[in-house]
């Protein structure tokens, strides 16, 4: 078992992620005077809804990839295989966790821009923000540079 070190630290990560969203969602519900269970209404619009929801999830998605992960470790995958497939994992849920805590259109599915944009937005690409810089734009700017590789992207895409 030493060999699936890795494998075994990403999978008790998860395992730690969940519980301090259990404390992050408990904490947050007992901050805005609501009781424990599900949180009403149920919208996206609402903080609290949000933080409950990434919390389920989390624990909802844990055993589904625990079992193929322990099982994996039975029947001998390579240990470097599984390390890089359990910590892929890991930051895809992470990911998950940010976009769905932040709301908005991405927590919803997003739209192809987000999907396009969504790489270029940690580069200071100016024509995937809007003003203040936190969002993707929703319109097209006026006459957007040819340079840009989200916007090239976004152009084949609409005429598709």
């Amino acid at each position: 078992m030493e060999a699936y070190t890795l494998s075994i630290i990403g999978v008790l990560a998860l395992c730690l992620l969940s519980i301090l969203l259990a404390i992050y969602s408990g904490s947050s519900k007992g901050r805005a005077g609501a009781l424990s269970g599900p949180v009403l209404p149920a919208d996206d619009g609402n903080l609290l809804y949000r933080i409950d929801r990434v919390h389920m999830n989390s624990v909802e998605a844990l055993a589904p990839f625990v079992v193929p992960a322990v099982l994996a470790m039975i029947v001998g995958v390579g240990p470097t295989t599984l390390a890089a497939l359990v910590w892929v994992y890991v930051v895809i849920r992470l990911i998950h966790l940010v976009i769905y805590l932040r709301g908005g259109n991405a927590a919803k599915g997003g739209s192809v821009r987000t999907i396009l944009c969504l790489r270029r937005v940690g580069h200071g690409d100016p024509y995937c923000r809007n003003r203040r810089g936190s969002r993707l734009l929703r319109h097209r700017e006026p006459n957007p540079p040819v340079a840009s590789p989200c916007r090239r992207n976004l152009s084949l895409v609409e005429n598709w």
